[in-house]
């Protein structure tokens, strides 16, 4: 399950993650974290590399390969090369993002990513969700797909990503409409599992639906809105 937030910017990035922690909230799972990057970091200091190259640095930096991403590098500028092995680590508390204006201030299109990031991240912390955010501007995974905000939901008790999602500006132009988008999905078999090893799931078995009739449609429907207004679940059956 998820959403798609078709149009729309920076505010639509914040709102996207809003949602998603929203709904990891109302479930009741526990100790969980949004890791939050931008495609556009690695992208903008990796511009016009061949593809060989880039996919062997892409792996480098996505293991937190720092020597690795080096080798990749040896026979670039030694600005950029330290840059990319930076990457690396620059993972943690939101606090990463000061680091990362410093070390990416040279490129200036890394650097638009951060502040990019940055304005997002500020929105989701005034928002009461600072504990919750992790930055990873190593995160390049989907750089085929994604076109900036990246994120990735995960939680005490699983070992891999609970939920995913971000920004894909330029998908929708491959089906004949360009049009800029953002969204998430939680995967509802992990989501099952991740509560159900928290110990999160009710116990407690749902009450049967009552059967709801009349004699017609429409007075029928009447009484099952009504009901269920009131969150009790209802199956409507009107003989006609």
């Amino acid at each position: 399950m998820g959403l798609e937030h078709l149009g729309g910017g920076r505010a639509a990035d914040a709102e996207t993650l809003a949602i998603a922690a929203e709904c990891l909230e109302t479930v009741g799972a526990a100790d969980w974290v949004l890791a939050i990057g931008h495609v556009g970091v690695f992208a903008g200091l990796t511009a016009g590399l061949p593809r060989e190259t880039l996919e062997r640095l892409r792996e480098r930096v996505e293991a937190k390969d720092a020597s690795g991403v080096r080798a990749v590098m040896h026979a670039s500028p030694p600005t950029v090369r330290d840059a990319l092995a930076e990457l690396t680590t620059l993972g943690g508390g939101v606090d990463v993002l000061g680091r990362a204006r410093t070390t990416l201030a040279f490129s200036p299109a890394a650097a638009a990513a951060v502040a990019e990031l940055a304005e997002v991240v500020d929105a989701l912390v005034a928002a009461g969700l600072g504990p919750r955010l992790a930055i990873d501007l190593g995160e390049v995974r989907g750089l085929d797909y994604y076109t900036g905000l990246v994120f990735r939901a995960y939680a005490r008790g699983l070992g891999f990503e609970v939920g995913s999602g971000g920004r894909y500006d330029s998908l929708l132009a491959r089906f004949g409409r360009p049009l800029p988008a953002v969204g998430f999905m939680l995967g509802l078999d992990r989501l099952a599992l991740l509560l159900e090893r928290q110990g999160a799931l009710d116990a407690t078995a749902p009450a049967p639906p009552e059967r709801v009739g009349g004699p017609s449609i429409a007075e029928g429907l009447v009484r099952a809105r009504a009901l269920r207004a009131e969150g009790r679940p209802v199956r409507l059956e009107v003989e006609r």
